[in-house]
């Protein structure tokens, strides 16, 4: 009983140092920034993988073209393997030019954390959960919110009806939108110009 309450409090605590981290990061936007601009790989994580982090990683995907060469994947932590999306976020996906009808779900893992730049997470608890699990790597985790400018959550709309979809998808689009404006484009092979002869 004593071992549960303590663990309830530590996490309560781990939630309030983290989200005091994402507000800081939130109010100095040039941390975060600075970090995309840089990047190479770009990992989102959300809880099952279905709805926001497969959605997140692909609307990235279609609009980062004539970006840096960024590799965009996305992951859950509680994640089954190799199952497809949710048939709701499937829908409501392709209002956003999105398709997901041939995602399938990945868990996230130590070589996921390890190889990425960053993470975007879709909740606070996310952010936490990772810290806990990948206690070194937590220098890359941010929440997703951050890019919204708000370090409020991406509340998960699994069992709520279609419109709830779509405003998650509207505040993740807005946030992907960010991103895409911090990161570097795409440098062009020079052309070699003819002399004047």
């Amino acid at each position: 009983m004593i071992a549960g309450l303590w663990q309830k409090v530590s996490r309560r605590l781990a939630r309030v140092h983290e989200h005091r981290r994402m507000v800081n990061a939130t109010r100095q936007p040039g941390e975060l920034a600075g970090r995309l601009a840089r990047t190479q790989v770009i990992l989102f994580v959300c809880t099952g993988n279905i709805i926001r982090s497969a959605f997140a990683a692909e609307l990235l995907r279609s609009r980062s073209r004539g970006r840096a060469d960024v590799q965009i994947r996305s992951a859950g932590l509680d994640a089954t393997t190799d199952g497809p999306a949710h048939p709701t976020a499937v829908q409501c996906a392709q209002r956003f030019g999105v398709d997901l009808s041939s995602h399938r779900t990945h868990r996230l893992d130590w070589s996921d954390i390890e190889g990425a730049d960053v993470l975007l997470a879709m909740e606070i608890d996310h952010v936490v959960e990772i810290h806990r699990r990948f206690p070194q790597y937590r220098h890359k985790v941010y929440l997703f919110g951050c890019l919204n400018q708000d370090a409020q959550d991406v509340a998960d709309p699994v069992d709520a009806p279609k419109d709830v979809f779509e405003a998650c998808f509207e505040r993740i689009d807005y946030g992907v939108q960010r991103i895409v404006e911090m990161l570097p484009r795409a440098s062009r092979p020079s052309v070699p110009t003819a002399e004047a002869g």
